[in-house]
């Protein structure tokens, strides 16, 4: 039980870190309209903060090297993984126009960030720090650390987790994050390789990412 409570704290200390980082310049530049220098430095910092702590964890666990990247039936996975969240990703905008034409919260708060901090900081934080973090979490300390000897049932909890953390507003945001959450917990309990579903998910922010970034444009 003690053991679960350190994971489950462990768990809950990465995930207030990295919403201060964001949450810090979403609330600051809602209130203001901009971010002075420091305030960026702040954010900057904080995320930094978030990522060093992932990776020292990652380090301590060795849950993955850095030759696992380079394999490439790992990548024919990401692959297949990645068109299966196209055909979610139109599934859930298709219900959401069906539903008033709005797109998910989530990504509505992202894309109000890129008149307050730099595309770097962005970059650094879709496209690296949230899914480090949020494959860490979700896929492995809740179903391997949290629910040890009961890993289906945290997968299942993990997913849905991660689905709620997203912010879903509708049924069709629910499709998108509910959807990404059961591919990427699937690959990691099919294969366990977090660098597999880590890859995936670093994969679809950074097609994310740059589809914010040419609308901000």
């Amino acid at each position: 039980m003690l053991s679960r409570l350190k994971w489950m704290g462990l768990a809950i200390v990465l995930f207030i870190l990295d919403q201060l980082a964001m949450g810090y310049a979403t609330v600051v530049f809602g209130a203001k309209g901009y971010l002075t220098l420091p305030q960026q430095l702040i954010s900057w910092g904080l995320g930094l903060l978030v990522l060093f702590l992932v990776i020292w964890f990652v380090r301590r666990e060795k849950l993955f090297s850095r030759s696992d990247f380079l394999k490439p039936s790992n990548w024919f996975i990401v692959a297949m993984g990645q068109l299966i969240l196209f055909g979610i990703n139109m599934v859930g905008n298709l219900v959401m126009l069906f539903e008033g034409g709005k797109i998910a919260q989530n990504q509505a708060n992202i894309a109000s960030l890129f008149d307050a901090l730099s595309p770097a900081f962005l970059f650094l934080f879709i496209v690296i720090v949230a899914p480090l973090y949020e494959e860490v979490i979700f896929r492995y300390i809740i179903p391997k650390g949290v629910f040890k000897g009961y890993e289906k049932i945290g997968f299942v909890v993990g997913g849905l987790l991660f689905a709620l953390v997203h912010s879903p507003t509708n049924f069709g945001s629910w499709i998108l994050y509910g959807g990404m959450a059961a591919i990427f917990g699937w690959i990691y309990y099919r294969y366990d390789r977090l660098s597999i579903s880590l890859s995936l998910h670093m994969l679809n922010n950074a097609i994310g990412f740059l589809a914010l970034l040419m609308n901000h444009l």
